[in-house]
């Protein structure tokens, strides 16, 4: 089932939502950490775009290629980096909402969006702040300056980070919220 929203926290009605990759119809969208594929499914619903969705987990993808087939969307099981380096054709927006940018190596990762981004094209990602909880999966866990700092000096622009406080009612309180950095190639 496709949410009914878009946005980058895990709560249904909390934070920004899609408006921040500023899509346009018949654009290429990348998801980096797609899991079942719903928020890509709905983008590519929604602005009729053409998607990708990346993730390394079978069993998820396998609920992707279930619910969403027929649509503009293609889901493909492999690492985030890998599919980016070998890619000829730009993208015009990437994401990773609670998926790859958390975990990959970002001196890896972040130079390999750079290069697949075309100029203008929109990156945007989310995941929880710094501070909540060990995790038995390491993560990269960086302030959001440093993620701004590490976005500028890869010749990003309009970068912009911060962490949007979760609703009262939380399932997982006391956190530290949910972490959005957006930025243009």
């Amino acid at each position: 089932m496709l949410p009914e929203r878009f946005t980058w926290s895990h709560h249904s009605n909390n934070g920004p939502d899609e408006r921040l990759l500023r899509l346009q119809p018949g654009q290429r969208v990348v998801d980096l950490g797609c899991g079942t594929g719903t928020h890509l499914a709905f983008l590519c619903r929604a602005y009729r775009v053409h998607g990708v969705g990346i993730d390394r987990a079978p069993d998820l993808l396998s609920t992707a290629h279930t619910y969403f087939r027929g649509g503009t969307a293609e889901y493909i099981q492999t690492e985030a980096r890998s599919w980016l380096t070998n890619q000829e054709s730009s993208v015009d927006a990437c994401y990773s909402r609670f998926g790859a940018v958390w975990f990959t190596n970002p001196d890896q990762l972040l130079p390999a969006i750079a290069a697949r981004l075309r100029p203008g094209g929109r990156f945007v990602f989310s995941h929880v702040a710094p501070g909540f909880r060990p995790f038995a999966e390491p993560r990269w866990d960086f302030e959001v300056e440093s993620w701004c700092e590490r976005l500028t000096g890869l010749g990003f622009s309009e970068v912009y980070g911060r962490v949007w406080p979760c609703p009262d009612d939380c399932q997982d309180a006391p956190s530290p919220g949910v972490m959005i950095v957006e930025a243009t190639r």
